[in-house]
């Protein structure tokens, strides 16, 4: 029996005292229902057997049925997903179309793609750049519509839209005061990375630095003002939100109690003829699911298809070059827009394989096959001759192009280009499926520092090195934060590097286009990022990825249940598309053969339909 059932078992004591049934009787519904909900399912189908349970009995469950088949549903994920199908329709029935002037708002967008591209020109012979007819579609679309979900995968320019948008209501003299602005995602780095990429847009487009400066993410739990203590938050349905315009980034990533959470802190919003409510989504289905339960942006683009009004489709990139070999896998292991239809194994073109890090340079294929031993083994040491390989070619270089930096001083970091800094850390991004295990995370990073001890142990200059409480530091170890720390400006997800400033080691970390230097011992909880889960990268771009599937073993030709729950092909579509030059797919062909099989839906039974 799952441990977490027993504290429900007993406040079923109430229904069962008045049945001949007890508690036991439960424990088989109980614990599919609560496997169900670990795996993000809001319900399970009924098994024929649980019938004589739960006939005679009053319980706290509903049953529904689901295309022909009833689902059961603890009442109070039911009660959820009712009250978020219900602010949705209220959401639709409240959206109305918003007169602007269509001439003025082309004049103002020609004027800023003008500005645009002489802020960054194009290289010689590219086209200037301009909105691409999906992304003006999309803006038209926002400019009269008071809510609106973005759709689109990576590199399609969603936020380069709400870039626009914010230009020209601001021009229009529509846009609400800053202070009635909010852009949010669900996690800190998300936040940051929304950050990022709206002002690095509004930049180009001329924008004075002080209304650059207007636009900050924040995380929706910092949105809705999340009372730890109390579990609750301080806006909520009895009180709204302060704001006239709301952009929710990686809404994939939100789960169906934060999503019904943010719907209530709206449900009171008033509106008006010359600054109306505006809700925008943006997201991509394709990409990894909510870790808790529910699939909310799925779900929403499901029940909205017929509604084309609300939905603006994103499918040309502008990171990956129409036909280039990451564009063209991405397609391939989704070629449609909405992942929940695509049910076939996907069929993926020949990749080139190489045999060592060596070849990388001497081939220009932008997805690649590393066999590191040459013979496509899915034996263990296939792992460690990975491994090896990665810290000599390129932790040991990336450690040397740090500690060129050499800082003399404070004052010297600061001035240093966060540009520069950020374009080291983002060279090159090595990804993983699992955490935990020997092919986990753990077991690979505990590998790393095996070689680096070594490494450190066998120099001639100690002071390249720092042992702290049991953890290595030297200068180039990137390090990842894992627990939010909002004084520093510092969130999980948030990367950065070891680096010497003056005759100290300290950790460097780029906030809000600044570098910024913190001691090693009041950092908030971190670890090494010399590989960093799928899930984790989430909301990040690299100009290279290396994507390590682990070689597991096969039983009655299937990966063992315990980890094909991860392995699926969204993850394989997120960990891909975080790559803006090249793949490295590395490991087992087997594993990732079989994570292009699987395609799960979760069940929701979302509806708008009673």
């Amino acid at each position: 029996m799952n441990p977490t059932n027993t504290h429900f078992i007993n406040q079923l004591a109430s229904y069962l005292s008045e049945s001949d049934y007890s508690s036991s009787d439960l424990v088989p519904i109980l614990n599919d229902i609560y496997d169900a909900e670990k795996e993000g399912n809001l319900c399970v189908p009924i098994k024929e057997n649980w019938l004589q349970t739960l006939n005679p009995i009053r319980l706290p469950f509903i049953v529904k049925s689901i295309d022909g088949v009833d689902h059961l549903y603890f009442d109070s994920v039911f009660t959820l997903k009712s009250k978020l199908e219900t602010a949705l329709k209220k959401q639709i029935q409240e959206s109305h179309q918003i007169n602007i002037d269509q001439r003025k708002c082309k004049e103002i967008q020609t004027k800023l793609e003008k500005i645009y591209n002489q802020s960054s020109p194009t290289p010689n012979g590219a086209d200037p750049f301009s909105l691409k007819p999906g992304q003006e579609r999309a803006l038209q679309q926002l400019l009269n519509s008071n809510f609106q979900i973005i759709s689109g995968g990576p590199g399609t320019g969603k936020t380069t839209v709400v870039a626009f948008l914010l230009r020209i209501m601001l021009e229009l003299d529509i846009l609400p005061d800053p202070e009635e602005i909010a852009l949010v995602a669900p996690t800190g780095r998300a936040a940051q990375r929304l950050t990022e990429s709206i002002q690095s847009n509004l930049k180009k487009m001329g924008s004075d630095q002080d209304f650059i400066n207007l636009f900050h993410g924040q995380t929706v739990h910092s949105l809705l003002q999340f009372r730890k203590n109390e579990g609750t938050f301080r806006y909520n349905k009895d009180r709204s939100l302060p704001y006239r315009l709301i952009l929710v980034d990686e809404v994939s990533m939100m789960d169906l109690k934060l999503m019904v959470s943010l719907f209530d802190a709206l449900a009171n919003i008033e509106s008006n003829d010359h600054l109306p409510f505006r809700l925008i989504f943006l997201g991509d289905p394709n990409q990894l699911p909510s870790v808790d339960k529910g699939e909310v942006l799925a779900d929403f683009l499901s029940v909205l298809e017929g509604e084309g009004k609300y939905i603006s489709h994103l499918t040309e990139s502008n990171r990956s070059k129409e036909g280039s070999k990451i564009h063209t896998l991405m397609k391939e292991i989704f070629p449609s827009q909405n992942a929940t239809q695509q049910n076939e194994t996907p069929k993926i073109s020949a990749i080139h394989k190489i045999n060592s890090f060596l070849e990388l340079d001497q081939v220009s294929d932008e997805v690649v096959w590393l066999n590191v031993n040459g013979k496509g083994s899915i034996e263990k040491p296939s792992r460690d001759l990975l491994i090896q390989s990665i810290w000599q070619n390129h932790f040991i270089p990336q450690m040397k192009n740090v500690s060129a930096w050499n800082f003399a001083s404070e004052s010297e970091l600061s001035a240093f280009s966060p540009s520069e800094f950020l374009a080291e850390l983002n060279r090159f991004r090595c990804l993983t499926i699992f955490r935990n295990g020997y092919f986990g995370i753990e077991g690979i990073h505990a590998k790393i520092e095996n070689y680096a001890l070594k490494f450190f142990h066998e120099s001639s200059n100690p002071n390249l090195f720092r042992e702290l409480a049991s953890r290595l530091y030297y200068e180039g170890m990137p390090i990842i934060i894992t627990k939010n720390d909002r004084s520093r400006k510092l969130f999980n997800g948030d990367v950065g590097f070891i680096c010497r400033v003056k005759d100290e080691l300290r950790a460097i970390f780029a906030i809000n286009d600044k570098l910024f230097s913190f001691a090693i011992d009041t950092l908030p909880i971190h670890e090494a990022a010399y590989f960093m889960t799928v899930h984790k990268s989430q909301g990040s771009e690299y100009d290279s990825v290396l994507f390590y599937l682990p070689e597991l073993k096969e039983t009655s030709g299937s990966i063992r249940s315990d980890q094909n729950k991860l392995l699926t092909r969204k993850i394989l579509y997120t960990a891909i598309t975080r790559a803006k030059k090249r793949v490295i797919l590395a490991g087992s062909e087997a594993t990732w053969q079989f994570g292009l099989k699987q395609n799960p839906k979760r069940v929701t039974g979302f509806s708008l339909v009673d």
